[in-house]
């Protein structure tokens, strides 16, 4: 049962490594669409603020 848990902890902890890797993705993707829009509308000179 203890060998079991252990295996488990390992297999949690290995996929917490990839689950983080993935949200790191995702928010740097986020982040740079951000980013370019934020841009775009500084150039076009829309803005958020009115």
């Amino acid at each position: 049962m203890q060998r079991f848990l252990y295996d488990l902890l390992g297999a949690i902890k290995d996929n917490l490594k990839l689950i983080g890797y993935f949200f790191l993705g995702v928010f740097s993707v986020g982040a740079f669409l951000y980013a370019v829009t934020f841009v775009i509308n500084i150039i076009t000179g829309a803005s958020f603020f009115n």
